[in-house]
Formats: structure tokens, sequence, C-alpha cells
């Protein structure tokens, strides 16, 4: 039955960008010139990656009736498909997400009270009766789960109090224009062109933030990587197949980029 867990198509796609959350939030760490435990930060990006994967599971389980009306929502979701039973998807997810729990406890206190945040939060945004999906508060819960995950590493380090909120809110931001216009089926291009004042509101908050926090390069520099590539799938829908095939070689490369400049800048 564990075969299964790797057909999830949420296990999959989602992989690369929670790795890409993270690795930012480290990134942003090794710019401020913290000591960091490179065990303890890869632990918790695997403890990360594995709590957080139950969840996908569990919005697929809430999200099967709707998911099975809908063409290109079938052809991506097994529980939808019937690949894979509900009964089988309900193990899956207690095992991944008792697990992930259990060790973020172990790694420490903090991580632990983000990753049971992150759970909460998609509880209160997935689950009847409580689903905020359709609601107002909806997109606040998103651009709050975005923060958080790249808030993850910066508990592991235990120095909250240099966290560029303001750099990371706006790299936010984007980041919902991007998931609203996945979820009214535009491209990527066209999500940003629909949403002009979030897009403003996000640059005059990394305005702010360059000025008050160090490494105004390495914040710039994500920034047009997030550019680069909305300009490069621009054309493209989140769910089409070049952005799940070439989606792993942009974190890849935007990765590389970035310890260059940490190193070298």
């Amino acid at each position: 039955m564990f075969q299964k867990i790797l057909i999830f198509r949420n296990l999959i796609d989602n992989i690369p960008k929670n790795i890409g959350l993270y690795m930012i939030g480290v990134l942003l760490l090794v710019a401020n010139h913290f000591s960091i435990d490179y065990v303890k930060i890869t632990s918790g990006l695997i403890v990360f990656l594995v709590s957080y994967s139950s969840i996908y599971i569990m919005n697929d389980l809430f999200d099967i009736d709707e998911d099975m009306i809908t063409e290109d929502k079938v052809s991506r979701k097994p529980i939808a498909q019937g690949i894979v039973t509900k009964n089988e998807a309900c193990l899956i997810f207690v095992i991944l997400l008792a697990i992930g729990i259990t060790l973020s406890f172990l790694l420490n206190s903090i991580f632990f009270v983000v990753i049971c945040a992150l759970v909460f939060i998609n509880i209160l945004y997935s689950v009847p009766p409580m689903r905020l999906k359709h609601s107002l508060f909806g997109l606040p819960l998103v651009l709050i789960m975005q923060i958080l995950k790249i808030l993850l590493p910066w508990t592991i380090s235990l120095d909250l109090n240099h966290f560029p909120t303001l750099f990371v809110l706006s790299f936010s931001i984007i980041y919902l224009i991007i998931f609203v216009g996945y979820k009214q089926n535009r491209t990527i291009g066209a999500s940003i062109k629909e949403e002009p004042g979030l897009v403003v509101i996000s640059i005059l908050v990394l305005i702010s933030s360059i000025s008050l926090h160090s490494s105004p390069v390495l914040q710039v520099s994500i920034m047009c990587y997030l550019f680069a590539g909305i300009i490069y799938f621009r054309d493209v829908h989140l769910t089409d197949a070049k952005i799940i095939r070439q989606s792993p070689i942009y974190v890849f490369l935007g990765v590389i980029l970035l310890v260059y400049l940490i190193v070298y800048v």
C-alpha cells in the first residue's frame, strides 16, 4: 500500500514548491550571517515535508466530490480516480502526520508549534464545517501559511528577532496572486495582470524591507528570480505538464544562484 504514496499528485507536485519556500528561509539565515547547524536544518526540511504531505492528502479527501466532477483534477488525483481508496488515504494521512508531528516535537518546541499551526490553519481552510476556503478569510490564511513555511528554518536557529518579516510578506503576496489565479484557472501571466494593486503593494513592501534589513542584494535577487520564473511560465497554468517537468529544475537553479550570491556578493 505504501507504494501508492508515490502516486499522490500532491506529494510529487508540491514537494519542489515547499523545498523552495523552506530554502528561502535558509538562505535568508545564511545571508544574515547566523550560525547554522546544517544537520538540524536538513532534518527540519525532511520533517516539514513529511508533516505537510499529509495535509495534501487531507485536502484531497475533503475535496473528492468536487474533484470528481472536474476532468483536469480527476486526472491528477488518485483518490478521485479510485486508484487509492478513502481508507488507504486516511491511513497514509494519519501515518505521515503522526510521524511528522512526533519528529517536529523532538526537533524543538518552536518548530513543533509552527508545524502544528500549519496543520491547524489547513484544517480551518479545508475541513467542513470550519472550511474557510471559499470565504474572505481564505486568502489571508494562504498568505499566513507561506510566511510560516519560510519561518520554519528560523525556528531551528532560534533567532526570530531578526526574521525579515517585510521581505517574506512581499514574497508571499506574489505567491498569493499566483495561487488565486490557479484557483480561477488563469495562466501565471494572467494572474499577475489581474492583480496590479497587490503587485504594487508587494513592491512597496519589498522597498520598505530593503531599507530596513541587511542583505538588500539577496532580497532583490530572490524577487528577480521569482519574476523571471513568472515571465518564463507566463503562458501556462500551474497544473500544466511544463510546470510539473521543469519546476524542480527551476528551484534547483534558483538555489545555486542564491548560494552563489551569498558566498561571493
